[in-house]
């Protein structure tokens, strides 16, 4: 699962740690990556199969790997580290263990 970081200043450690804001006030976007193609066709076949099975959005986002094109088959967003755990356990029952928390 996820973790939350709070941060500490080693000269005050009994202070009371500040509260870490968004930029903007905006809130982080989690998603599970469940994969990476250098095939563009098997991206959107893990796609399909995904998102005919769950609840949230499945996207293919193109990228550059080693100086080499990859697609990323991507999860969510999900709103919480709970939903992303729950998410997480799904996608392991579909036999999808490799998998990556991007935060966006």
């Amino acid at each position: 699962g996820l973790v939350e970081i709070k941060t500490i200043n080693p000269a005050h450690p009994y202070q009371t740690p500040m509260a870490v804001q968004s930029v903007a006030g905006a809130t982080p976007a989690l998603f599970i990556q469940v994969g990476a193609f250098s095939s563009r066709m098997n991206a959107d076949r893990l796609r399909q199969r995904l998102q005919s099975s769950l609840e949230y959005d499945v996207r293919v986002l193109p990228g550059l790997r080693s100086n080499s094109e990859v697609y990323r088959v991507q999860v969510g967003p999900v709103k919480n580290t709970q939903q992303a755990d729950a998410l997480s356990q799904q996608l392991a029952q579909q036999g999808m263990n490799d998998q990556h928390i991007v935060i966006e």
